[in-house]
């Protein structure tokens, strides 16, 4: 592989999984999901990723994301958000 992380002839960096390098199948773009927990194990936050990626399903399957067409759930709410429950 080309020292700037191009492929050859074979295909395309574009072509692979941006999360595992693997081949582009099924590929979705997909936002970054950062998960923090604390000692217990217990998830205490979360940072999503501005980048959009392209990921194959498996890396879906396993790994913290945000599928294309969602927004993270700390944003700011609109007017057309529902009310929480119990509020």
């Amino acid at each position: 592989m080309p020292a700037d992380g191009a492929k050859t002839a074979e295909g395309s960096a574009a072509d692979d999984c941006a999360n595992c390098g693997g081949p582009g199948d099924g590929l979705e773009e997909v936002r970054r999901v950062y998960v923090t927990v604390d000692e217990h194990g217990r998830v205490t936050g979360s940072e999503t990723m501005a980048d959009r990626e392209r990921w194959c399903l498996s890396c879906r399957s396993l790994y913290p994301h945000l599928p294309e067409g969602h927004e993270p759930e700390d944003r700011a709410p609109d007017a057309g958000d529902p009310s929480p429950a119990g509020g």
